[in-house]
């Protein structure tokens, strides 16, 4: 997905145009990820770009697409251009060393002191 999403269309309230860009962006989303995957991949990642426009786009975490959408609504840019990219993952199993273990094991686990309360 490639679009740049403009800020203000007459006749449309501001806040009600910005709900409908971000509600567009997941739906996109959501559907990319209801695909079936290929083989040998665990679930769909995307690479996702935003900016004031196509030139000036930096890539971002797809968790912080709302959070830059209202950071340019916020410096008055007329619109913003987003290109989502979506393409399967393989899941990337943690591998836990000795050193893990000894760490949590010397530890020891706190219990915060509470008191009953008085009514």
């Amino acid at each position: 997905m490639k679009k740049i999403f403009p800020f203000h269309i007459e006749g449309k309230h501001p806040d009600r145009l910005l709900d409908h860009h971000k509600h567009e962006i997941k739906k996109y989303m959501r559907r990319e990820t209801r695909r079936p995957l290929p083989n040998g991949f665990d679930y769909w990642d995307f690479d996702c770009r935003i900016g004031s426009e196509q030139s000036l786009a930096e890539m971002i975490h797809p968790k912080e697409i709302n959070h830059k959408i209202n950071e340019l609504k916020a410096l008055e840019h007329p619109a913003f251009f987003i290109e989502l990219l979506v393409k399967p993952q393989k899941r990337i199993p943690k591998v836990h060393t000795d050193l893990d273990v000894l760490a949590q094991e010397s530890t020891p686990e706190e219990t915060p002191h509470t008191e009953p309360h008085s009514i």
